[in-house]
């Protein structure tokens, strides 16, 4: 009886394991010990004995290869030095430039300077059409830019001149600078005008005696470049042209025997800058016209610069050592002003040692200030010989 009683028992012992890992078998639910027991496209997480999703396995594979060393950063870097698990940080130029300006260029998904990018010296800017020149030095080295001094060619018309400082386009404010942007062209900058490089296309040259017949052939022209000493000439416009003497000496213009005005403006609208007037009756004279005048010198004529019933601009400009002149019965020796027009203004004017009166002004005021001089004009009877007390409003 007791042989039997242990068998029934053991019989009982091993019906009941084998109805308990039954159950454990078809047991579907959130713990688990193995992947059978998760739900289908879920895996068993070793470590927490949890069902997880299909990237339980990358996380087991983590889990055994233990915690990330000091300075790893868990993952590995392509050749272009980018995060192979990491989202690429640009796909575009323009999304570089939108970040950060330093760092302009998508190259391999990193944002880098223009500098470290492909192509010739390292850059790439062309991908960029406001700014496409790469700025090697200076405060915005690595930036794309829009010139550099040694790249100007996004600067055109008005803004024709790279400034070094901005790498940005400016206007010209010297005629070197335009020499230097086209050694083929005139050298002459308009800032007169717009702040434009002159163009071969709207210059006619002097050189020699032919004034005149370039002032006729200037119709449609900008500027008239006088080359050398030249003789006198009449302008009658209509329209408006720029006399302008090249190089640092400044040309001369003179009248044939003092019979003659070295230039006589009788319509439209002249400037002239780096110009003498020598040896004319009177050196200059501007009627009912507009003249400006800029960076001149009258010297040695049957007096200086006449402007009737004309509007007026100069500055820069000296009226000196010339003799007496007469115009409308009106002795002078300087500038002689009659019934002037706007704008009528003199600024750092230098009137000097003329055989008459400095500055004369007959039926209006003029607008003049404290950097026009006059002195030691003759007769030195009063001081209205230097600046007539007319010319003051």
């Amino acid at each position: 009886m007791k042989c039997t009683s242990k068998v029934i028992s053991l019989a009982a012992v091993l019906m009941v394991m084998s109805s308990l890992q039954a159950c454990e078998t078809e047991t579907v639910g959130p713990f688990c010990d193995r992947d059978e027991q998760c739900p289908a496209s879920r895996l068993c997480n070793k470590a927490t004995r949890i069902c997880a999703g299909g990237d339980a396995a990358v996380t087991d594979a983590q889990d055994a290869a233990g915690p990330e060393q000091p300075g790893s950063d868990g993952g590995s870097e392509d050749a272009g030095g980018v995060d192979a698990a990491a989202p690429p940080e640009c796909k575009s130029t323009a999304e570089c430039v939108a970040l950060d300006p330093g760092r302009p260029l998508c190259v391999t998904g990193k944002c880098v300077p223009c500098t470290a990018g492909p192509g010739p010296g390292g850059s790439s800017c062309a991908d960029v059409p406001l700014t496409p020149v790469c700025a090697a030095e200076g405060p915005l080295a690595g930036q794309c830019v829009t010139c550099t001094p040694g790249a100007q060619g996004a600067c055109t018309g008005m803004t024709p001149i790279c400034d070094a400082a901005t790498n940005s386009c400016r206007t010209c404010g010297q005629d070197a600078e335009c020499a230097v942007r086209d050694p083929a062209g005139p050298g002459i900058c308009m800032d007169h005008e717009d702040g434009r490089c002159a163009s071969a296309a709207e210059t006619v040259v002097v050189q020699g005696t032919n004034l005149q017949a370039a002032l006729e052939a200037s119709q449609g022209k900008a500027l008239v470049l006088v080359k050398g000493n030249t003789k006198e000439a009449i302008y009658a416009g209509p329209g408006k042209i720029a006399i302008i003497g090249a190089g640092a000496t400044r040309p001369i213009i003179s009248g044939g025997g003092v019979t003659s005005p070295g230039l006589d403006v009788t319509g439209g609208e002249v400037f002239l800058r780096n110009l003498e007037f020598q040896l004319s009756n009177p050196g200059l004279k501007a009627k009912a016209s507009t003249i400006h005048i800029r960076n001149c010198s009258v010297s040695k004529n049957r007096g200086g610069i006449v402007l009737d019933d004309a509007a007026f601009t100069i500055e820069n400009t000296s009226a000196s050592d010339n003799d007496e002149g007469m115009y409308s019965n009106n002795r002078f020796g300087g500038i002689l002003v009659q019934s002037p027009r706007s704008p009528k203004r003199l600024r750092n004017v230098q009137i000097n040692d003329n055989k008459e009166a400095g500055l004369k002004c007959i039926g209006g005021s003029i607008d003049l200030d404290s950097t026009v001089t006059a002195a030691r004009n003759k007769p030195m009877m009063s001081p209205e010989f230097n600046i007539d007390t007319t010319c003051r409003p």
